[in-house]
């Protein structure tokens, strides 16, 4: 059984499983690549990888450590409608978590060098899905 509260514009879904050590926790944008206008198409996707790279109090390496650090596993999408941003952990961990994710969504740093890497980074997977006949075909047809 899941139980929703919505609090001012967020939605929040509470789904707890019985006996398990670990959680889950994301954070879901109602934006996504299709919301772009034509100036700024893969702006969604830019961002989303730039969050990862530090907020004004966590850097890059603290981000990790304090996750993946602790054995959970941090991550983050893009699609059509939405974007994310989700961690799986261990459930004593789950304060830290929230944490961090708000911060990152909340406050990301967005650095200059950090833009100008992971434009690097998103070319290369663009050119990396375009090489993939089912991804290119899914592509044009959104």
């Amino acid at each position: 059984m899941h139980k929703i509260i919505t609090v001012d514009d967020l939605t929040l879904i509470f789904s707890p499983l019985k006996g398990l050590n670990t959680a889950s926790l994301g954070i879901f944008l109602c934006t996504g690549s299709r919301d772009e206008k034509k100036s700024a198409k893969g702006i969604a996707h830019f961002l989303e990888h730039l969050l990862f790279k530090g907020t004004k109090s966590h850097s890059h390496r603290q981000i990790k450590k304090e996750i993946e650090g602790r054995g959970g596993a941090l991550n983050g999408f893009t699609s059509q409608e939405s974007t994310g941003y989700y961690a799986h952990f261990l459930k004593n961990n789950l304060k830290p978590t929230l944490d961090i994710l708000m911060d990152m969504v909340l406050n990301p740093l967005l650095k200059k060098e950090d833009i100008e890497k992971e434009r690097n980074v998103i070319l290369e997977e663009i050119k990396m899905y375009d090489d993939l006949p089912a991804s290119r075909v899914s592509m044009h047809l959104d």
